[in-house]
């Protein structure tokens, strides 16, 4: 019997502080309708944290499971959106590009996929919200 309760005193939640965050990702005023938003935490030992972007424009972060959200700190935010693969390449479209795979279009200016000229990022703490909202603009450059 005793083995029983110390196991269950052992069984409290262990791991980090986590944050569930959700969001929608705009783009020129129009939800985006497909990719993925990526915290990258700026402390080397933090980890990353995804959510694919619904055909609605909302992304729901995920770091361990399902919906869980993002570790407490600090992250640089990136939004990448890519046109839809266009199949298995052919041989022939193999050779005309020399053998590399074929890169897919992005659907938004290239700088918010790059974690240090994307413009965006997010402290993440006790106290935050749980919702991050991005719009992204047609016109915007790197910072």
């Amino acid at each position: 019997m005793s083995l029983l309760v110390l196991s269950a005193i052992g069984c409290g939640s262990s791991g980090p502080e986590m944050v569930p965050i959700r969001g929608t990702v705009k783009f020129d005023g129009k939800p985006l309708s497909g990719g993925t938003v990526e915290y990258i935490p700026t402390d080397p030992q933090g980890r990353k944290a995804l959510g694919r972007i619904g055909a609605d424009g909302d992304y729901v972060l995920t770091t361990f499971k399902a919906g869980d959200g993002a570790i407490v700190g600090s992250y640089k935010v990136v939004v990448v959106s890519l046109a839809p693969h266009p199949g298995e390449p052919t041989p022939e479209q193999l050779l005309a590009n020399g053998g590399k795979p074929i890169r897919r279009k992005s659907l938004i200016p290239d700088h918010y996929s790059d974690m240090n000229a994307s413009g965006l990022s997010d402290k993440v703490d006790s106290d935050h919200s749980g919702t991050f909202d991005i719009d992204l603009e047609i016109s915007s450059e790197g910072r």
